[in-house]
């Protein structure tokens, strides 16, 4: 178990690291300010942690904020409002989880260019129902729209869709080039259009996605 140390405050493992910042993110609606002067001494502790820090920060910061993030008006992120009026988004697990491997930022960014094929066979779930639910393929728990994930069929998972694409490639996780990080960007991305296109075709032939309801 991993100890979490901020200057702060510390934490016994991860989980109770990302659920102390979870808790706090959600005390505030999108658009808010962050004013609560304990919250805003624990982000800034916290961002001493992200791996783009002097980036992040810039020229300064002058307060931080809550919004939406960009593909969804439910999940909500802390910004950094800097001092010339700049801003960036701020993950709080890319701060606490600082240690991910090429082939875990690699796997986010292959699941990020499929962000939006996923979420249409989402809404496509929901087009032909009338009372607004479905069933949770694991349990048979009727679900609305915000309470689905889109999980992915065995033996097929997502993991294994990557590892097979990057074998018929003959590719490995550490030639697959990235973008370098940059203000508002919530994800790796891969830097290779052709690659990217390559990954969406394959992805979208082999994914057999299923509706389960969020943990």
């Amino acid at each position: 178990m991993t100890n979490i140390v901020l200057n702060t405050k510390e934490f016994q493992s991860k989980t109770e690291a990302k659920n102390f910042f979870k808790e706090m993110l959600s005390k505030y609606k999108p658009s808010n300010v962050v004013d609560d002067l304990e919250d805003i001494k624990h982000l800034t502790s916290l961002l001493e942690r992200h791996p783009e820090r002097n980036e992040k920060v810039g020229v300064g910061i002058s307060h931080f904020k809550v919004t939406n993030t960009k593909f969804s008006k439910r999940n909500f992120c802390f910004h950094i409002i800097r001092i010339d009026g700049t801003e960036t988004d701020f993950s709080y697990i890319n701060c606490i989880d600082i240690h991910s491997s090429q082939k875990e930022e690699v796997s986010k960014a292959f699941r990020w260019s499929v962000r939006e094929y996923v979420q249409t066979r989402k809404k496509e779930l929901f087009s032909n129902v009338l009372n607004g639910v479905i069933k949770c393929f694991d349990t048979g728990e009727t679900i609305t729209f915000e309470q689905v994930e889109m999980r992915y069929h065995k033996p097929n998972t997502f993991n294994v869709i990557v590892k097979t694409f990057l074998k018929d490639q003959d590719l490995d996780f550490d030639l697959v080039e990235l973008t370098d990080n940059q203000d508002n960007q919530y994800s790796p991305e891969l830097t290779d259009d052709v690659l990217k296109q390559k990954f969406l075709n394959y992805h979208n032939e082999t994914a057999q996605l299923y509706p389960r309801k969020t943990s």
